[in-house]
């Protein structure tokens, strides 16, 4: 089975949108209200509403989502298509969003992106098993280390986000779910890991924010033209 993990750089939609009026507002009648709301919101943080944005605009551009009521949001927050089409998931951390995506697929996905940046020994023995803790810890310093570290946690979160819990579940006590497949791939400087019920390789498609932008542009002018 194969997941499409679409990916854009929320760093360069940052840089798409300078010398552009405002804050995307041409961009968020495109979008489901829910996140145009997000991405006019001045009270966030330019990162929180880039990520609005770029989640936005994904689901508009592989999915079509372009109204609220195309989802539907579990009570922890995991996303699930109305038309029962598609299995999805979502997740931004460092410099980039993600959805993942599986066709057909037999029971859900979660997906969970984190930038390798070195290893909190404190919240890894706050929040995994001991022997995930043990694991993390036999690696050698540095890279080493702190590449288990992201991979541990990206592959707990998308093991939650597939069982829709999130951390309402304590993995350090409850022990993290069994009967999940879990893939990594990398993506300059980050870790994505999906998982799955059934084993799975991961596609990566690498969107570019001008085209994501302009497709945005022309759904709405479409629409527009068909009201």
């Amino acid at each position: 089975m194969i997941v499409n993990v679409h990916v854009v750089s929320t760093v360069k939609l940052a840089d798409a949108l300078r010398g552009r009026a405002g804050f995307a507002e041409d961009l968020i009648r495109a979008l489901a209200p829910r996140y145009g709301a997000r991405v006019l919101d001045s009270s966030l943080a330019e990162a929180t509403r880039l990520e609005a944005l770029a989640a936005g605009l994904l689901l508009l551009d592989v999915y079509g989502v372009d109204t609220d009521e195309c989802l539907s949001i579990g009570p922890a927050g995991k996303p699930y298509l109305l038309d029962g089409t598609v299995s999805i998931s979502i997740s931004h951390g460092g410099s980039c969003c993600v959805v993942a995506s599986a066709p057909g697929i037999d029971g859900d996905l979660g997906v969970d992106v984190e930038p390798v940046d070195g290893f909190n020994r404190l919240v890894a023995h706050r929040v995994f098993p001991v022997e995930t803790c043990e694991w993390i810890e036999a690696a050698d310093e540095g890279p080493v280390r702190a590449g288990r570290f992201a991979r541990a946690w990206t592959g707990l979160e998308a093991i939650l986000k597939a069982e829709g819990t999130g951390f309402e579940r304590d993995p350090r006590t409850e022990g993290i779910p069994d009967g999940w497949h879990v893939a990594h791939i990398a993506w300059h400087g980050h870790c994505i890991a999906v998982a799955t019920a059934a084993p799975t390789s991961i596609e990566l498609i690498d969107h570019d924010p001008a085209d994501l932008m302009a497709r945005a542009i022309e759904c709405r002018r479409d629409g527009r033209e068909g009201d």
